[in-house]
């Protein structure tokens, strides 16, 4: 799975890794290229914003 420094900072910015999709998205060369979705509630979102 590329991204993973991009995974990372999202997760030091306190967003949870809600799944994963292999497959599920088509990059521009045609390949399949694995989805990974990340969340945060407005809560959270506050708090870190401050």
């Amino acid at each position: 799975m590329g991204g993973t420094r991009s995974q990372r900072v999202m997760e030091k910015l306190g967003m949870r890794r809600e799944s994963i999709r292999p497959g599920d998205h088509v990059a521009r060369d045609g390949t399949l290229v694995d989805e990974v979705v990340y969340a945060v509630s407005r809560e959270e979102w506050g708090v870190a914003t401050g």
